[in-house]
């Protein structure tokens, strides 16, 4: 050992040495009261009490409420019952030791209670240093003090007659604790003072030579710990202290902070509110921050910083919610479609649903197991539109339908140029990656999310260029690709009710940009020819033009003293209702190649869903019929499978929003327009059963708008189509919105 090593650990044994003799007194006293009942049971030679110089009971009584800060009990201490025990006090002499250091040894030394007398602290280093070297002993885990004790005797012999040691404990996961040091008993220890003897604790950054009273005032040992590690004996040699300077200007620079030393404290909300920004947010902390303060001590000074950043805070939020209602007005007057999505947050009463989904069995008994309900609702969406048009629509092929009313209405109707899938180039892959929303849910693979796409867009483009071509050229859909996760979304009703939930798809990314890349051809070049009263899944187009439309031409028909009927269509399940082989022939007669109907074709074939709920799944399930609500190609599709309706239904007020189809009629006698309308309710009835589509004529609605009261005396209470009654009201609901008649 050199000698600056040697040095450290004596210089600190000469500054306890008065600590020491103040024990050594103290000890005749607890002598005679120490020994633990199993070891004088079992021992053959009792422990010998200590035989220092003997000081007045009052001066020791006075020294141990120095050392342990109360006054020790009087009478034998074992006679006090247990609750009546004080705490354990300590007494400490800090030896200096900069945060962050790596140790290179740590001394342990004690004094046997079977020694004749004590030894000197110089004493005790000197042997700990000289006759023992760090050694691991394995402990067993919840091991008693017995085999903790056999243990350590088996490994160290020489106890039983040294009674000094130096150990490193380490765990059974094999993490060594360097100053977790446990003092190794002699035959004169009892095993309970494994627990009792040593505590090393870490005040102020600086690890602390720590006496230990036990068993009342009774010292049993005394300890010496020493750290050293290479930056401190380097530090020590040229300034003669071990204290790191940069730690201590961090400490004082911490000092001249106000607050700075208080422990943080943070809520983290799921999701904040829309016009939340850093700044305001860093105000709102820094407000608390200061409240808390002020709460603790109530100066002047803090209240003035209280009142500060509590003014702060509310500058912060007003600044926050003005800016954005203003970007919020510049976006919508070129995107007018992000209408609702911007006031849904603030008018909305449905809130995103976390809490586990409970339904109703057969039996009726709530099913609670997320993967049962899992289960449940994926059969239920799986199966919910099969007996919709019969059971053998699924059987049926493109062939059967070469003769539909519908197929024969398209070729005739339809006078457009041929549509096949071009290839794409690396730059319109790139562009799709880079635009990417990364909010979105990213289906099965968990392992590809939106963000990795996009910030590896351009180094994959070239790649996925290429493998989406092939797939054109082959017209081959990846199997892979045409799985789907279902998330049920809560519609109205019983929650516990599984008809009230709909399937909202997630597919992975990969194919989410295969999809948008594809329907943006297919959009190009069929939307010209649609059918112009068609609103949804168009640009230019939405439910607010759709509304605007239909409320302007009934005030022009009222402006030209006409009466309006308005007639507004109910569908169930008609997204799930779609038929494949159906919509195939219907593309076919739009005028779709071979290879363009053969990769439409794979896309159908052999598709997966599975319903996903709070990380709990279900089996996969093989789709028959529907189109996937939630990725491109499904409402693209739907909308060039309705299409057609307005060739079965010509010269009509017809309106088409997604599954919402609405007729009207004005004229100048209630005779008139009823006889219309009913005429055109009819063939809309014929060609939702010839496409395989479930109509509800009793949740039909009907609203006539009279102003001047024409043919008042002729006016009926229901409407009659196709031996279907439908009520008359002052009242509908038309895409969401109630329209009254106010006439």
């Amino acid at each position: 050992m050199d000698p600056t090593t040697q040095k450290i650990p004596h210089e600190c044994a000469d500054r306890l040495s008065h600590t020491a003799d103040v024990i050594a007194c103290l000890s005749p006293m607890a002598s005679t009261t120490i020994a633990s009942p199993a070891i004088s049971a079992t021992s053959s030679t009792p422990a010998s009490p200590f035989q220092p110089n003997l000081v007045p009971v009052s001066t020791a009584r006075a020294e141990h409420a120095r050392l342990f800060g109360y006054q020790p009990p009087s009478g034998n201490p074992r006679s006090q019952p247990n609750n009546e025990r004080r705490p354990l006090r300590t007494n400490c002499v800090n030896l200096p030791y900069s945060r962050g250091q790596t140790l290179t040894r740590t001394f342990v030394c004690l004094a046997s209670s079977t020694s004749n007398q004590l030894p000197t602290p110089a004493e005790r280093v000197t042997l700990a240093l000289n006759n023992f070297g760090g050694k691991k002993v394995e402990f067993p885990r919840n091991g008693n003090g017995t085999q903790v004790h056999q243990c350590i005797v088996e490994q160290f012999p020489q106890l039983d007659h040294r009674g000094y040691s130096i150990l490193r404990t380490t765990s059974e996961s094999g993490r060594s604790r360097d100053l977790m040091q446990i003092p190794m008993p002699s035959a004169g220890f009892s095993v309970d003072y494994l627990k009792s003897v040593l505590e090393i604790r870490e005040l102020n950054s600086t690890f602390s030579m720590i006496l230990l009273q036990s068993h009342h005032y009774c010292v049993k040992s005394y300890a010496v710990v020493v750290t050293l590690s290479s930056q401190a004996k380097e530090r020590y040699e040229t300034t003669g202290t071990t204290s790191d300077p940069r730690e201590d200007s961090r400490k004082e620079s911490k000092k001249r902070i106000p607050g700075k030393n208080s422990k943080k404290k943070k809520r983290v909300r799921e999701n904040d509110i829309p016009y939340m920004t850093p700044e305001w947010k860093q105000a709102i902390r820094d407000k608390r921050k200061f409240a808390v303060q002020f709460a603790k001590d109530r100066s002047l000074e803090n209240f003035e910083l209280k009142r500060k950043y509590r003014n702060i805070a509310t500058r912060e939020r007003r600044k926050a919610i003005k800016a954005y209602w203003y970007r919020k007005s510049e976006e919508l007057k070129s995107k007018p479609s992000e209408f609702f999505n911007t006031f849904r947050p603030f008018i909305s009463t449905k809130t995103k649903d976390t809490n586990a989904i409970c339904l109703k069995t057969e039996d009726g008994e709530v099913e609670k197991d997320q993967t049962v309900v899992a289960e449940l609702l994926a059969g239920h969406f799986n199966t919910v539109a099969a007996n919709i048009g019969g059971n053998h629509i699924t059987s049926l092929t493109e062939n059967d339908h070469r003769n539909h009313s519908s197929v024969k209405a398209i070729e005739s109707g339809y006078k457009g140029n041929k549509f096949h899938f071009k290839e794409f180039n690396k730059e319109e892959v790139q562009c799709a990656l880079k635009n990417l929303n990364v909010r979105k849910s990213y289906g099965w693979d968990v392992t590809a999310p939106p963000k990795l796409f996009k910030g590896v867009a351009e180094g994959i483009a070239p790649s996925l260029t290429r493998l989406y071509n092939n797939c054109i050229d082959l017209g081959e859909w990846p199997s892979e690709w045409k799985k789907g996760e279902w998330t049920p979304v809560f519609k109205k009703g019983d929650r516990q009710d599984k008809s009230n939930y709909r399937p909202i798809t997630s597919l992975i990314c990969v194919d989410k940009i295969f999809e948008h890349l594809l329907s943006k051809q297919v959009t190009r070049h069929y939307d010209p020819a649609l059918y112009h009263r068609m609103t949804a899944y168009r640009k230019q187009h939405s439910c607010e033009t759709t509304l605007l439309m239909l409320i302007e031409d009934w005030r022009s028909a009222v402006d030209r003293k006409e009466l309006v009927t308005i007639l507004s269509a109910d569908m169930s399940k008609a997204f799930d209702s779609l038929s494949y082989s159906l919509t195939l022939k219907k593309l076919d007669a739009y005028g779709f190649n071979s290879s363009s109907l053969e990769l439409i074709r794979s896309f159908f074939d052999s598709r997966l869903n599975r319903v996903k709920i709070n990380g709990h799944t279900s089996e996969w399930r093989i789709m028959e019929r529907g189109c996937p609500q939630g990725s491109s190609f499904g409402p693209l599709l739907w909308n060039m499978f309705q299409n057609d309706m307005a060739f079965h239904i010509p010269d009509s007020n017809l309106t088409l929003y997604a599954d919402d189809h609405q007729l009207y009629v004005t004229g100048k006698t209630y005779e008139e327009v009823e006889s219309t309308l009913v005429t055109q309710g009819q063939q809309a009835l014929l060609w939702y059963r010839d496409n395989f589509l479930l109509a509800n004529p009793d949740k039909f609605q009907s609203l006539t708008i009279n102003p001047r009261n024409i043919d008042a005396d002729k006016k009926g209470s229901v409407l009659t189509i196709a031996n279907d009654v439908i009520r008359k009201t002052e009242e509908i609901k038309l895409l969401g919105v109630n329209i009254e008649n106010i006439y």
